[in-house]
């Protein structure tokens, strides 16, 4: 596990499901739909509107 950044915390853990185990979950989820939720930043409860996603391109 590496952190890699400090405010927020961000930590990233190599490996830590297999592509078979993504995809499944990304296909478990793809009809769904969610609500926006509420983030804790800071202390405070702030909605975050952007979300990025790191992969392996």
């Amino acid at each position: 596990m590496k952190k890699t950044g400090l405010h927020p915390q961000i930590f990233i853990i190599e490996n830590f499901l297999t592509d078979e185990q993504c995809d499944h979950y990304i296909e478990q989820t793809k009809d769904k739909v969610f609500e926006e939720a509420k983030i804790n930043m800071g202390g405070r409860q702030m909605r975050v509107k952007k979300f990025e996603t790191m992969t392996d391109s």
